[in-house]
């Protein structure tokens, strides 16, 4: 109820909120962002995936763009240790230890597969990618570097 509210107050100010799903709060896990998506109509809210938290959850990225296609509006990219992300759910790491365990990695690091997970929006889609780095593995400068390039291949 409370999202609907706010979804209601932001398209009342002209702007359609995208729902954005991230570890540690009310939208983490698929069926919570099924269940509001489904609930709240796509002229009122669009999806804003975070990649990085949707493969943390276990969830493939791919998939998730591939069904809810035609309310995705942005996409927050970033890559992870995969491995790391299934044992912290397995063992029942926190999300903060597996940060400072190296879950996030420079784009093109991780195991994400991100090009793919790209390719997955449909054809014609003009929304907005932003590339995150949740917390650098190296020298922040050399992280944005490498995130430079990665960007840079990707778009050649």
């Amino acid at each position: 109820d409370l999202i609907d509210e706010a979804v209601d107050v932001l398209n009342a100010e002209g702007v359609k909120p995208g729902l954005h799903n991230h570890v540690g709060t009310w939208i983490e896990t698929q069926h919570e962002y099924e269940h509001v998506l489904n609930a709240i109509d796509a002229s009122r809210l669009g999806a804003a995936f975070d990649i990085g938290h949707l493969e943390w959850a276990g969830i493939d990225a791919r998939e998730a763009i591939s069904t809810w296609a035609d309310r995705v509006q942005d996409l927050h990219l970033k890559d992870l240790d995969l491995d790391l992300a299934r044992r912290s759910r397995e063992e029942g790491l926190s999300y903060e230890r597996a940060t400072d365990l190296g879950l996030y990695l420079e784009p093109g690091l991780g195991a994400v597969d991100l090009r793919g997970t790209l390719e997955a929006l449909p054809d014609g889609w003009d929304g907005w990618v932003i590339i995150e780095v949740d917390r650098a593995s190296m020298d922040p400068v050399e992280s944005a570097h490498v995130t430079a390039r990665w960007v840079a291949d990707l778009t050649a």
